[in-house]
């Protein structure tokens, strides 16, 4: 695994470096010496992709770019469109996966028609968060794709996972014989501060099998309850059964989607298990030191054996809260490890906490 390009744009803009490519409209694209920058914009409502040509397509690799908003040009529709784009580099110019921001969400979708910009299909979805948000002029994200066609082989591994601030959200087991990086944008102005690629993804992607399991030094560490630092971003957690967990990878086949997670068939359930108690804690791998991770958590009535809610932890501080369930009853706490490395870890015996 080799870093084949690492543009900050210091100086200017590398000579053939790019295409622009735009559906309609004109892509502009101007290089701010102030910024050490690339601005693109095109006030058209159409894709654009700035295909970064002068990087070769590779069948497993990565890319990484830092994008900042500086206007949204679709008036009242407010779509503040804009994101990353690995490119199939077939005769159909807009074939690859396209992750990208639209209006309050982040979107990883498939295009793979036989003409171009058409085709979008494969399209899974997660709200923005207050920590990973693209709506207002200034904000700016790290926006990584990171893909490996040769290990997927169907549908056996995933074949490709994106990320946002390191965080990962998104996730397709589609495939394309090879990608190379690009940047995306919609009746928008965008500001590219740098852009990174590898011609190997930095770590192996994830299984959508199930592995035996063997037994290691490291498994998952759940720890039930704990006092948690202020902050913990509430677009993470479930705060009722009725809704679903939307901002934890997902993938989706042409058969339809590998994993939705319980949410709306429990709606019910509130009006017997809410109440004004709190359980919460981490999940972390354990290692010296433990290292906090995103993995499913449940919620379990100890006497009924009822699932009472389910969220996955913040990808960051492993964190966990189940709010508003009842006091009065003994639960278990679950946690399944989605990458299949652990086997599952529980807590039982738990009272809610109170919490106004």
């Amino acid at each position: 695994m080799a870093l084949v390009l690492d543009e900050t744009f210091a100086t200017g803009i590398p000579a053939n470096f790019a295409t622009a490519r735009a559906q309609s409209g004109t892509l502009s694209v101007s290089y701010n010496s102030a910024a050490q920058a690339v601005d693109l914009s095109n006030s058209a409502g159409a894709q654009n992709i700035w295909d970064i040509t002068s990087v070769p397509l590779t069948v497993a690799g990565e890319m990484e770019i830092d994008l900042g908003l500086v206007a949204d040009l679709s008036g009242s529709n407010n779509y503040r469109h804009a994101g990353a784009w690995a490119v199939a580099g077939q005769g159909v110019v807009s074939n690859g996966f396209r992750l990208a921001h639209f209006v309050n969400d982040w979107r990883l979708s498939r295009w793979d028609s036989g003409s171009n910009w058409v085709g979008e299909t494969l399209t899974t979805t997660t709200p923005q968060g207050s920590g990973d948000a693209f709506t207002a002029v200034g904000d700016r994200r790290i926006l990584n794709l990171r893909w490996d066609m040769g290990s997927a082989a169907g549908v056996n591994k995933l074949s490709l996972e994106a990320r946002i601030d390191g965080a990962l959200r998104l996730v397709s087991a589609s495939t394309f014989p090879s990608l190379r990086p690009a940047v995306f944008l919609y009746q928008s102005t965008v500001r590219l501060h740098s852009i990174k690629a590898w011609d190997a993804p930095q770590a192996p992607l994830a299984a959508l099998g199930v592995r035996a399991f063997t037994p290691a030094e490291k498994r998952l560490v759940l720890t039930v309850p704990e006092a948690l630092a202020a902050g913990i971003p509430s677009s993470r957690f479930i705060s009722a059964v009725a809704q679903r967990e939307f901002t934890v990878p997902q993938a989706r086949l042409r058969s339809g989607p590998v994993n939705y997670h319980r949410g709306l068939p429990l709606a019910w359930r509130n009006a017997y298990q809410g109440g004004n108690g709190r359980v919460a804690g981490t999940v972390k791998i354990k290692g010296s030191p433990n290292t906090p991770v995103q993995r499913k958590v449940r919620l379990i009535d100890e006497f009924t054996g009822l699932l009472i809610r389910e969220v996955f932890s913040d990808p960051v501080t492993g964190a966990y809260e189940f709010l508003y369930v009842s006091r009065d009853h003994k639960y278990t706490v679950v946690s399944y490890d989605y990458a299949n490395n652990f086997r599952a870890v529980l807590a039982d015996n738990i009272t809610a906490e109170f919490v106004a």
